[in-house]
């Protein structure tokens, strides 16, 4: 509704996003695949993104044509 309320609701997102990926336990496929489409829709959004580049390189190399799609 206001810029003030989507800035703090992407800051949250990008708050969880970042502690999934660091977590301790291995994502699956699915998991990675869902946040690397979340970190490229707020980028479309035009906000910046300063993590997850490898987690993206990661699906590019994986053994799974659907991991590779995205």
């Amino acid at each position: 509704k206001s810029k003030e309320a989507e800035i703090k609701r992407i800051n949250k997102e990008l708050a969880n996003i970042r502690s999934k990926f660091k977590g301790d336990k291995a994502l699956d496929g699915y998991s990675k695949k869902k946040y690397v489409c979340k970190l490229l829709f707020i980028f479309l959004l035009g906000h910046d993104i300063d993590f997850g580049h490898m987690e993206a390189v990661n699906l590019l190399s994986s053994n799974k044509y659907t991991e590779k799609q995205i």
